[in-house]
């Protein structure tokens, strides 16, 4: 399956996630995500998000929920080292040097 790369806006997203900021979607009449440094809602730096930005990012399969506190849903990046394949800047290969997946019986 070939991955497209991340765009510039979802690229900025991953890294405030490596470093320790959360992805919060506030749902409602008008959804709508943001970040913020440390955990959302409690105070620390934040940053308006766009929520297609935010299913990009949770199409791929790259956050994982942290907690439901209505109407805010906060996120986070999955496991840093899945993360890190999945959110590359270049386009997915085949590693030569991977494992091949477990015989199924």
């Amino acid at each position: 399956m070939k991955t497209r790369k991340l765009s510039p806006k979802q690229a900025e997203i991953v890294e405030l996630l490596r470093n320790g900021w959360e992805l919060g979607v506030v749902s409602g009449y008008d959804t709508w995500a943001y970040v913020q440094k440390g955990k959302c809602g409690h105070g620390g730096e934040a940053k308006r998000c766009s929520i297609s930005t935010y299913h990009a990012l949770a199409k791929r399969g790259l956050l994982e929920e942290v907690r439901r506190r209505y109407p805010t849903i906060a996120y986070r990046l999955k496991s840093q080292s899945a993360s890190h394949a999945e959110a590359s800047s270049e386009p997915a290969t085949d590693s030569p040097g991977a494992a091949p997946p477990p015989a199924s019986a």
